[in-house]
């Protein structure tokens, strides 16, 4: 990996006439304030399919909401000017929470535990110059240990931005969660090359990416399973044919680790030119785990905003056998972000097939520390069991009077009846008040996984 990262930053331009790097804006890490963003993002032009969001985008998008919502115009101003500072600190938090013995981990975020009843996490960044920028984040829980989230070193361009360290990927225009690659396991160290200004008139986005698993997991090569370290290459491509719609491409690759073959250019050729691995049929060393899919979002308007937007992703799971390994997940959504002058509505579902995240080489399936990174609804079953579901989800908040908020979320996945499971549901619902000092609020969980049995948990947070 020590290598690949010299040769990235040797194809830097040392000269250039284009604006500097972008950091990057919280993914559930900051839930107030990503609201009001995902308001803006869905009441102005084409939206970007994945996140993390580039700040500088954001600002951009400010004016065109000015005359019609000045109320988050002037919110999303005051926040985002920290972003625009040479040294600042961009977040901090605290949550104590109190909750049942279940053994479950918290929906999209990175891994850490229900049981959890401590957490804290801050992030700040370093402008060298317009062109070089250092990230630094850290989250702590007691229950899992600590974490070096969004910390890495951000180089070069408007068009040509290189990330090294531990940024997050997430793959997919969904809010609830993503199939491919989503916040829910704790992320692993990349390195990540994407723009933040779309190129050509149809505004073309990239993002392509390498990440080396630090944790070792159980690899089968040969009948023989072994320890070691998976690695992964993706890339997403999104593009607007027309004003105020998008469509994207998005492929990932997990491939390598213990006696399995981790040459950088295998992962490369998974990602780009799958078809040309040796034959998927016998354990050959060269097969992995590759996901893809198609996505589109369309924004409808500013003074009536409605955003729709849906894809179709695809597992090609390596296989032993002669039968087709192969299936897919079909998610649709709307968000009414102005459905009432003080209500904003947003309702996904997301049908899958059975076999997603499993995998004949890596027992464990597509997981990080034991924590699927995919699709958090997925992550109610035990490794090596992954049934036919269907997902609905459907959030609603309120700006209340005197800067409060109500945000409340409601979760449920139909299961095939497979080895006596039952439906899922969670029941989530926070009430957050702004401050001058931050955000102070309290949390609460409701639910019962997938063998039936209840679970609950009961927060308190202050977040700046």
């Amino acid at each position: 990996m020590k290598r690949f990262i010299w040769i990235c930053l040797l194809s830097l331009p040392v000269k250039t006439l284009a604006n500097g790097v972008s950091p990057y804006l919280p993914i559930n890490l900051a839930p107030e304030v990503e609201l009001q963003i995902e308001k803006l993002m869905a009441m102005t032009g084409d939206t970007p399919l994945s996140r993390p969001y580039k700040a500088t985008e954001v600002l951009v998008r400010l004016e065109a909401i000015k005359d019609y919502h000045p109320i988050l115009y002037n919110r999303l101003s005051a926040y985002l000017k920290r972003y625009t500072q040479e040294i600042a600190n961009t977040h901090r938090a605290v949550t104590l929470s109190t909750s049942d013995d279940n053994t479950r981990s918290l929906e999209n975020n990175r891994g850490v535990k229900h049981t959890s009843s401590f957490e804290i996490s801050a992030a700040g960044h370093v402008f060298y110059n317009p062109y070089i920028f250092l990230s630094v984040g850290a989250n702590y829980s007691d229950e899992g240990g600590r974490a070096a989230t969004n910390t890495h070193l951000s180089m070069g361009n408007e068009y040509l931005q290189m990330d090294i360290g531990f940024r997050d990927h997430w793959l997919s225009p969904m809010q609830d969660s993503a199939m491919l690659l989503s916040t829910h396991a704790e992320n692993p160290p990349s390195v990540t090359f994407s723009n933040t200004t779309g190129i050509t008139d149809f505004n073309l986005r990239y993002e392509v990416f390498y990440a080396k698993y630090d944790e070792e997991t159980d690899v089968l090569s040969q009948g023989k399973i072994t320890q070691g370290k998976p690695e992964m290459t993706g890339m997403h491509i999104s593009l607007s044919p027309f004003e105020r719609f998008s469509v994207g491409f998005t492929r990932t690759y997990y491939y390598g680790g213990g006696l399995r073959d981790n040459d950088l250019s295998l992962g490369f050729k998974g990602l780009f030119t799958p078809s040309s691995l040796e034959d998927t049929r016998q354990d050959n060393n060269e097969q992995g785990y590759g996901q893809t899919a198609v996505s589109a979002k369309w924004n409808m308007g500013l003074e009536i905003p409605l955003s729709v937007y849906a894809e179709f992703a695809q597992y090609q799971r390596d296989s032993l056998s002669a039968e087709d390994d192969s299936g897919h997940a079909i998610s649709a959504g709307f968000y009414a972000p102005v459905l009432f002058e003080t209500m904003s509505l947003r309702y996904e579902i997301t049908s899958r097939e059975a076999g997603w995240y499993e995998s004949s080489f890596y027992p464990q399936g597509l997981r990080n520390k034991n924590v699927l990174m995919g699709h958090w609804s997925a992550d109610e079953f035990t490794a090596g069991l992954s049934p036919e579901a269907l997902t609905h989800h459907i959030m609603m908040d309120w700006e209340l009077w005197d800067a409060q908020q109500l945000a409340v979320k409601l979760t449920h996945q139909s299961i095939e009846d497979t080895a006596g499971l039952s439906d899922t549901f969670q029941l989530n619902a926070r009430y957050s008040i702004a401050t001058e000092y931050g955000f102070f609020g309290i949390d609460g969980t409701f639910g019962k996984d997938a063998t039936g049995d209840n679970y609950n948990r009961l927060s308190a947070f202050y977040r700046w």
